[in-house]
């Protein structure tokens, strides 16, 4: 794996990498939160570039509103390229068939194309759905890459750890421990429902690829680990600080059904005591 990297101190004080100069030269940002023109900041975290037809790039960002009372219109966004250097804004992804009663934004996608040429998107729905917080992975299908269907939705492909609460990692509980205390003040018919679900927390920083020969599709995501206070790994100022981030990859024969999440980036003992890995892409 390739990292490329404009300032090196925080890859010195890793164990396992090994510099080595590579031919980059660094030509300015393509797209930025902080851009004058329109209202859209465009944000590549977690987003995908795919070659064309015919010949050049089209990449796919997240636009968020400038405007934090219409945030909720962020949506992914399309710049494409003849030659990966200049680029133009094509504009907002058209969705069609949103879920009824889904109120919030999208962001991050990640896009495939299949062996019958469709383009299919990973993103994340943010928002308020039938009186419910949720934060999940959907996915959406595409004849030509621009104007996208919702085909996955609820049930969804994963289910951010903010919709799902935080089970198993509550402070001064084992997870076995947490789930029953989940368990005891929720109502015993949904109980069942909610062992399966375990498997299926994530956060948002997820990267998806398909690999052409065999079509299986691997997820890049993260996981979390107990990070209790007193922890010398622990950072106060971390939104999720009781929480240690490691990276996980799933796969999927079909693109909708994933396996269990297998660790593949954990800290280990040569690593600062404070390192998470947040994404891998």
């Amino acid at each position: 794996m390739f990292l490329y990297c404009f300032d090196d101190r925080n890859q010195r004080a890793c164990h396992g990498l090994l510099a080595v100069p590579g031919p980059v030269r660094k030509l300015g940002p393509v797209a930025d939160t902080d851009s004058p023109d329109g209202p859209w900041g465009l944000d590549a975290f977690s987003g995908c570039v795919l070659g064309r037809d015919g010949g050049g790039w089209r990449a796919y960002v997240t636009a968020y509103h400038k405007d934090r009372a219409q945030f909720d219109q962020s949506r992914p966004f399309l710049c494409e390229s003849d030659d990966g250097l200049t680029w133009t804004r094509r504009g907002l992804v058209e969705f069609r068939r949103m879920p009824e009663g889904f109120q919030g934004y999208l962001k991050q996608p990640s896009v495939l194309r299949l062996d019958d040429g469709r383009y299919r998107m990973y993103v994340w729905f943010h928002g308020q759905y039938r009186g419910q917080s949720v934060a999940r992975l959907c996915t959406a299908i595409s004849a030509d890459g621009c104007v996208f269907e919702i085909e996955r939705f609820d049930p969804p492909i994963l289910h951010h750890v903010n919709e799902l609460k935080r089970w198993g990692f509550e402070p001064g509980l084992t997870p076995n421990e947490a789930f029953e205390a989940h368990q005891k003040a929720t109502e015993s018919d949904t109980s069942d429902e909610l062992l399966p679900l375990k498997r299926l927390r994530s956060n948002d920083s997820t990267n998806l690829f398909r690999v052409p020969r065999t079509g299986q599709v691997i997820l890049y995501g993260v996981l979390f680990i107990p990070n209790p206070a007193g922890s010398p790994r622990r950072e106060e100022r971390d939104n999720a600080r009781s929480l240690l981030r490691i990276v996980t990859r799933r796969t999927s024969d079909d693109g909708l059904t994933f396996s269990d999440p297998q660790i593949v980036l954990v800290p280990d003992e040569l690593d600062p005591l404070d390192q998470q890995f947040y994404y891998l892409s």
